[in-house]
């Protein structure tokens, strides 16, 4: 089976839940993730998938013989619009499980097996949330990098990039390409040909010089003002203020069957 996902594209071999003479019995405690089971690591073949919740799930295998499953759990991310796969750090999540004939009770194995209870694991969303707010009286600006205009959060795909009009504002998803990566994030508005660079300030209040850098899985907020009294001709006569916010809560975001 060949699946897709954004700049991956794979091949994954997966073995049939429904046919063999031996079976084990599948417990999903995840209710916010579903369960890829995968054989001897987390890259391995795919053995069976157990939907979020899914309780009793019978898998069904060809031969006796013991096999290492690795949780491997899935997600959509509606916001960003991207697969979250979690994959469990410590080893003693994997179960060594030796599946039983079918005229027996079927092998028990539950993930995560140290809890019975719902388990709702701490996932940092893979981008960052940019939300700009266009405190410029009566012109509607454009959100960029560099000179890429960027698209808002369910926003129409425009060339220009998404505008927002006066006293507005719009929620960014922004792919984050490193820790220390620094972005050239910046507001930009036609009727001047403006670019005025978005600066965190330090603790004084005065803006850092340098270009910001964005940690994936918080949310930002972005203020564009000008400064009153003086002309709107030149970039530095406009602040754009990035202050970093809370860690984006997934768990209103993430779907799975």
């Amino acid at each position: 089976m060949a699946t897709y996902r954004r700049n991956n594209p794979s091949q994954v071999e997966i073995v049939s839940r429904t046919s063999g003479d031996f079976h084990a019995q599948i417990n999903n405690h995840n209710s916010v993730f579903a369960l890829q089971l995968r054989e001897n690591g987390p890259t391995g073949r795919v053995v069976a998938f157990i939907n979020r919740g899914q309780q009793g799930a019978i898998v069904q295998f060809p031969t006796p013989e013991p096999v290492m499953l690795f949780p491997v759990w899935i997600g959509f991310n509606r916001q960003t619009q991207s697969i979250i796969r979690v994959e469990p750090t410590e080893g003693v999540n994997a179960i060594h499980l030796t599946p039983s004939a079918l005229d027996a009770v079927p092998t028990a194995a539950n993930f995560p097996f140290t809890q019975a209870g719902p388990v709702e694991f701490p996932v940092r969303a893979p981008a960052a949330v940019v939300r700009v707010q266009n405190n410029l009286e009566g012109q509607g600006v454009f959100f960029r990098v560099g000179s890429a205009p960027q698209r808002g959060i369910d926003a129409p795909q425009t060339v220009q990039g998404t505008l927002i009009n006066s006293g507005d504002w719009q929620p960014f998803s922004m792919e984050v390409p490193g820790a220390t990566a620094q972005l050239n994030l910046n507001v930009f508005f036609q009727v001047t040909n403006a670019a005025v660079p978005v600066r965190f300030n330090d603790s004084y209040g005065n803006p850092i010089h340098e270009m910001p850098t964005l940690t994936a899985g918080y949310n930002y907020l972005v203020i564009f003002n000008h400064i009153s009294g003086q002309p709107m001709n030149q970039p530095s006569y406009f602040t754009a203020v990035i202050t970093r916010g809370e860690a984006i809560d997934t768990s209103a975001q993430i779907e799975a069957p």
